[in-house]
């Protein structure tokens, strides 16, 4: 069984996005590990054999998941750990036009996912990088 990190510090978005997974059978191949902590999470990464990460763009109280990226990146125990960023603005568009520095980082992410129109992109992204 494969292990996905989800961070986000409103964990009952990511408990969604398991309700849909184990709709279509992820349940079976794939352990969702939720955690609203970044220093948590990096205890989990330390500790368990994470296959994939999914984390939300902004959080207020720690770093965001781009700050989050470049951490994993530089660590070569997490540097290969595929990452999708699941961020509640609806499309690159939105960043292109209001936060222009953010659209590079975009691209460092292995898939980006809009929360709620993009919900059944997990369906196929997770097996892409995963298996």
């Amino acid at each position: 069984m494969k292990n996905i990190l989800m961070i986000d510090e409103m964990p009952d978005a990511m408990e969604f996005v398991v309700q849909f997974c184990d709709d279509w059978g992820f349940n079976e191949k794939y352990n969702f590990i939720i955690t609203p902590s970044l220093l948590e999470a990096f205890f989990i990464m330390k500790d368990e054999k994470i296959d994939l990460v999914i984390q939300n763009m902004f959080r207020k109280k720690t770093l965001n998941a781009l700050e989050t990226l470049k951490l994993m990146k530089s660590d070569e125990r997490f540097r290969d750990i595929p990452s999708i960023l699941y961020t509640v603005y609806t499309g690159r568009d939105f960043y292109e036009e209001h936060y222009p520095s953010m659209v590079e980082y975009f691209d460092q992410f292995d898939a980006v996912i809009y929360k709620m129109i993009g919900i059944k992109k997990f369906k196929d992204v997770i097996p892409e990088l995963i298996g």
